[in-house]
C-alpha cells in the first residue's frame, strides 16, 4: 500500500469519497478492515480514492462511506480498564455500555434484519430455506433485545445500588445481583451459540455480493454483530462480573 505523508493525513470524520483508501486506513485502521471484509483489496487500491473503487465494484460511493464510519470500531476495547476503587469502577463501566455498545447492537439487529429480508426474495439454493433463516434470526434477535433490556432496566439499576455505604446494601439486593449474574451467565451461552451460527450463515450471502454492496454490507454486519457482541461479553466476563463479586465478598 503507498505511503501517505503529514500533508496526506485529514481527520477520518471529515473525508469525502475522494479520499485515498490509503488515507482512509492511516487515519481510522478499522476502517480498513471493514473494506477489506467487503471485498476491497486494500494493497491493490491504497493509492486510489473511494471513488473510483467503488466505481469499479458499481457500488454506491456514499453508501459505503457512510458505512464504514458509522461502523468504525476503534477506542471499543478501552472500556474494561480498571480504577482503583472498584465501586466506582463498576457503575462507571455499566455506564457505558449502553451508548458504546447496546445502542450500535439494536441499530445492526434492524439494519440485518431488513437485509435479511432482500436476501430472503434471491435465495435459490436448498441449504438453507431463507423462511427457516429469518425465523431463526427473529428467535436471536428477540433473545438479545431481551438480554439489553434486562441489563439496562434490571441488572445495572442493582449494580447502582453498591455505591452506596456498605451499611445501606439490604440483602435483598444482594440475592438479586446474585441471581441476575446467573441470569446474565447463561444468556450470555445462549446468545454465543447463536453467534456461533451467525458467523456460519455469514458465508451464504458470498455468492450475491459480487456486484452488490447491500450483500458485502449485510456479510459485514454480521461480522461487526458478532464482533461487539463478543467485545461486550468480553469485558462483562473479564471485569464487571468479577468486580460485582468481589464487592459482594466484601460486604
Amino acid at each position: 500500500m503507498p505511503r501517505t505523508n503529514q500533508n496526506d493525513m485529514i481527520s477520518f470524520a471529515s473525508m469525502t469519497t475522494d479520499a485515498t483508501i490509503a488515507q482512509i486506513v492511516s487515519a481510522n485502521p478499522q476502517a480498513g478492515y471493514l473494506l477489506a471484509s467487503i471485498g476491497v483489496r486494500i494493497p491493490v487500491y491504497g493509492g486510489e480514492t473511494l471513488e473510483t473503487v467503488c466505481r469499479r465494484y458499481q457500488w454506491c460511493s456514499k453508501e459505503v462511506l457512510e458505512w464504514v464510519k458509522e461502523n468504525s470500531l476503534s477506542g471499543y476495547g478501552r472500556l474494561d480498564e480498571a480504577s482503583e476503587d472498584p465501586k466506582e469502577d463498576i457503575w462507571k463501566l455499566c455506564n457505558k455500555l449502553p451508548g458504546r455498545y447496546h445502542k450500535r447492537l439494536l441499530e445492526l439487529l434492524l439494519d440485518i434484519s431488513e437485509d435479511l429480508i432482500n436476501y430472503q426474495q434471491l435465495q435459490d439454493d436448498q441449504y438453507a430455506r431463507s423462511d427457516d433463516l429469518l425465523k431463526w434470526f427473529d428467535t436471536f434477535e428477540e433473545k438479545l433485545q431481551f438480554y439489553i433490556y434486562f441489563e439496562c432496566k434490571r441488572f445495572f439499576p442493582l449494580i447502582r445500588r453498591l455505591n452506596i455505604n456498605d451499611d445501606y446494601i439490604l440483602d435483598d439486593t444482594i440475592q438479586k445481583l446474585k441471581r441476575g449474574m446467573k441470569i446474565i451467565s447463561d444468556d450470555q451461552d445462549k446468545v454465543l451459540r447463536f453467534i456461533n451460527k451467525l458467523e456460519t450463515f455469514a458465508s451464504d450471502f458470498n455468492r450475491y455480493a459480487q456486484k452488490n454492496v447491500g450483500f458485502h454490507k449485510l456479510n459485514s454486519d454480521l461480522k461487526v454483530l458478532c464482533s461487539l457482541l463478543k467485545e461486550q461479553f468480553g469485558i462483562e466476563q473479564r471485569t464487571i462480573l468479577p468486580l460485582i463479586k468481589q464487592r459482594i465478598e466484601n460486604l
